[in-house]
């Protein structure tokens, strides 16, 4: 095959790169002061956003750090969370730059879904971007720190951020030990209500963000991360009431969970009964926890701390003298009618899942009832009304016998009060 024929190239030619090939050098200083005085020439919130939208001459994709850092701040953050201080003038629009009025936060949240929404591929950015600021709170002035405090909770109503950003700021361990990240918690915390979302709302944001009661507590500095003074703080901050009360609801659901498994263990361990009693006592005292709620969680407890034999009728024999060997623990936490149906309706239930003990259900009863530990009203009232769903039918069926007899020993009993009563 013939060699290819080179064809010649006159000297001194210059070679075209096509445009496309032609990078063109980053300067965020002239994005900036683009964006500025366009932004400077708008005299109110909408004739702003349409500038935003409509502009097809800046690259907010190349510059989207820049766009926020300007939308957010004023201008572009050098490192530590000041503006860079080359004289320019600062966006007029911008949050840091305008009143910590709620109305005028607002709008400038507003003009950030504006561009967000006209250019979807900015929200990631977005997220990105807030969480480099918010790791410059301590460079912010208190006034800022609220200000942008105010931002984050708009933008987290309007879901365009989730809350994960927010645990940058646990990161700054004197920013937390100074109070300020329990400021700029508190103050995103109120707007975020007072901008129409609920507290369940609120909530599912803060756990699909990572954010959970646990997080929460770590915003307090470290002399005040306990139950009790996130409640007072809660209770005594405008707005946060209902907030706090899920706190607690969620630290004493961790709790009761946390002690389930303690109880287990303990059993598993062959403590006596008496240390069982004065440790979940101390747990339940502690927290505040009703006498119903231990006696919920103590009886899935006692039966995941034995290892069941898999065949039926040895595991009824196991079952009965396990339980009649822990009377006096459970006893302790049914004093109550209300605790007493409570423990009925989780032996159901439990129950129900482990067909096993369904056929000794109303031998347990008994059990309880001759020790004193489950009264007839209780048991009563779960027959007649307070029972679960789950396996209504058989587990009713297989306490009728029981019921029965209950009814005819105080008919009995009535008819030998009243006996007494004519002979005297």
């Amino acid at each position: 095959m013939a060699a290819r024929e080179l064809k010649p190239v006159l000297t001194g030619q210059r070679l075209k790169a096509r445009k496309r090939d032609v990078k063109e050098k980053f300067d965020a200083v002239a994005f900036r002061d683009e964006l500025v005085e366009g932004l400077s020439d708008a005299d109110d919130w909408e004739k702003a956003s349409k500038f935003l939208e409509t502009n097809t001459k800046l690259d907010y994709r190349t510059y989207a750090d820049a766009l926020f850092d300007i939308l957010i701040a004023g201008g572009l953050l050098a490192p530590g969370g000041s503006i860079v201080a080359d004289g320019a003038p600062l966006n007029k629009f911008a949050a840091l730059e305008i009143d910590d009025d709620f109305d005028e936060q607002k709008h400038a949240a507003e003009l950030i879904r504006a561009i967000v929404r006209r250019y979807k591929y900015l929200q990631v950015s977005l997220e990105e971007s807030y969480g480099k600021i918010l790791q410059f709170l301590a460079g912010f002035s208190e006034t800022n720190v609220l200000k942008l405090a105010q931002s984050t909770a708009f933008l987290l109503a309007m879901n365009l951020i989730t809350a994960k950003p927010l645990l940058k700021i646990l990161q700054l361990s004197k920013v937390v030990d100074s109070g300020l990240a329990l400021d700029f918690i508190t103050k995103v915390f109120q707007t975020w209500l007072k901008a129409g979302k609920t507290v369940a709302q609120v909530a599912s944001s803060l756990r699909k963000g990572g954010v959970d009661h646990d997080k929460i507590l770590q915003f307090f500095p470290g002399n005040s991360r306990n139950t009790a003074t996130v409640n007072a703080h809660f209770s005594d901050t405008e707005g946060l009431a209902g907030l706090g009360q899920w706190y607690i609801a969620q630290q004493t659901a961790q709790v009761k969970k946390e002690l389930e498994y303690n109880i287990t263990v303990m059993l598993k361990e062959g403590v006596t009964q008496q240390e069982l009693i004065e440790k979940t006592r101390a747990v339940q005292v502690e927290n505040r926890i009703p006498e119903s709620q231990i006696a919920k969680l103590i009886w899935p407890a006692l039966m995941a701390a034995v290892e069941w034999n898999k065949k039926p009728e040895i595991v009824i024999e196991q079952a009965l003298r396990h339980v009649k060997g822990n009377i006096s623990f459970l006893g302790s936490f049914t004093k109550s009618d209300r605790a007493q149906v409570v423990l009925m309706v989780t032996m159901q239930e439990h129950a129900f899942v482990n067909q096993t003990f369904l056929k000794i259900y109303s031998r347990f009863c008994l059990l309880f009832y001759k020790a004193d530990m489950l009264g007839e009203d209780a048991i009563l009232e779960w027959y007649a009304k307070a029972h679960s769903q789950k396996g209504k039918t058989a587990f009713l069926t297989e306490m009728k016998p029981f019921i029965t007899w209950l009814n005819t020993a105080e008919e009995e009993s009535e008819g030998e009060d009243a006996g007494e009563t004519a002979g005297k």
